[in-house]
């Protein structure tokens, strides 16, 4: 018997970038700057170059706010 996966919803489709960027930017709403610097990584080491360097500096900047917050 196959498993049964959600409409739409396939697990050869999975886009790891989408999945921890996703993560780290409600890391970051909700303040929690250690996970989004985490899940930031994670996303690079998974993105296209565009995507990679915007998660760098994502990273970059959750790491100086969890320093020095506004």
């Amino acid at each position: 018997m196959k498993a049964k996966h959600k409409a739409g919803k396939s697990v050869v489709n999975f886009n790891r970038y989408q999945y921890y960027a996703t993560k780290a930017a409600k890391d970051e709403q909700a303040g929690d700057y250690e996970d989004a610097i985490s899940h930031w990584a994670l996303a690079a080491l998974s993105a296209n170059e565009t995507n990679k360097v915007w998660a760098v500096a994502r990273k970059k900047f959750c790491e100086r706010m969890q320093q020095r917050p506004f």
